[in-house]
């Protein structure tokens, strides 16, 4: 990890090296090189960072590949916030694009009496 931040402070490592550390079993060598990498991602291969988004790869790689992604383009961001639109690993990613903000119902409701009389128009004076 040290290694890595003084690397970074001297500008010696480029971005393949740093891509490649991305893989690492330690969680803490991965994020210090996507540190690194984050505010250069939208110059950065998606091809190699897709890889790591396979369920396949440990938690700490996967979010990671994530982070890069979705700091890139816009049309990267979207595309890789909807390529995990089914993805099984909670708490990783935006939530799934099935539900709406916490205490919305994604179901409509049809409309009741008791409520229908409630709402005011905003065309009425």
């Amino acid at each position: 990890m040290e290694a890595i931040r003084a690397l970074r402070r001297w500008a010696a490592i480029g971005p393949a090296e740093l891509v490649a550390l991305l893989r690492d079993d330690s969680a803490t060598v991965t994020c210090q090189a996507a540190t690194t990498l984050l505010p250069r991602a939208a110059e950065l291969d998606p091809h190699p960072l897709l890889a790591l988004l396979r369920p396949d790869n440990p938690p700490h790689v996967r979010l990671t590949g994530y982070r890069l992604l979705t700091a890139g383009t816009t049309w990267q961001r979207l595309a890789t916030n909807l390529r995990l639109v089914d993805d099984r690993m909670r708490g990783y990613g935006p939530p799934p694009a099935r539900t709406g903000p916490p205490g919305w119902s994604v179901t409509p409701r049809p409309p009741t009496v008791a409520r229908a009389g409630t709402r005011r128009s905003s065309w009425t004076s």
